[in-house]
């Protein structure tokens, strides 16, 4: 059973003539809100830019990873590079390496096959010209990639089987070699 001197101490010794807080409560009470609210903010604002990279990594790993699909496809069944051609040397036996912002391949089929890289569109374009024996050339053109920052392909094999390709598509950066199968 409780006495009672001992209800005091149990209940809250507050004032029963207070009824409101006073203003230190309030100041130090706002701040701890802001202090927290601060530090929320922040990190709602810090995981929005590391979403907002993560997503510019993703797209452009993306283009990049179709436009190598589809040129691999091509070179991969292509005979011969007809442009950028890697060029021997004349005062020794080296080589000298070709590097463009296009190539063109000549396939199994005898199609030519280009790939222009236009810096003004940043668009990666394919292009078959097929030549039939009675018709005029015909074209067919695609455009394999869009928003690419930079294409260069080089060619330092004197066979001409092998393409090396450099891509940039924002903060995302690829390079990748090709052989030819020219058997």
């Amino acid at each position: 059973m409780l006495t009672k001197t001992m209800k005091p101490m149990l209940l809250l010794s507050l004032d029963k003539n207070r009824k409101a807080f006073t203003l230190l409560e309030m100041i130090i009470a706002f701040s701890i809100i802001c202090f927290v609210g601060t530090i929320v903010v922040r990190w709602f604002i810090m995981n929005r830019q590391y979403q907002k990279r993560v997503t510019e990594l993703y797209d452009g790993d993306t283009i990049i990873r179709n436009a190598i699909w589809e040129i691999h496809k091509d070179l991969k069944t292509s005979r011969t590079v007809i442009y950028p051609r890697a060029l021997r040397a004349f005062a020794n036996d080296e080589f000298n390496m070709s590097s463009d912002s296009k190539l063109v391949v000549k396939n199994f089929e005898g199609d030519i096959v280009s790939y222009f890289y236009k810096r003004d569109t940043k668009e990666l374009v394919r292009v078959i010209s097929h030549v039939p024996t009675d018709d005029a050339p015909q074209d067919k053109t695609r455009v394999i990639a869009k928003n690419l920052n930079s294409v260069v392909f080089t060619n330092k094999n004197l066979l001409n089987n092998c393409v090396n390709i450099y891509m940039e598509c924002g903060p995302s950066v690829l390079m990748d070699a090709v052989f030819l199968m020219n058997d």
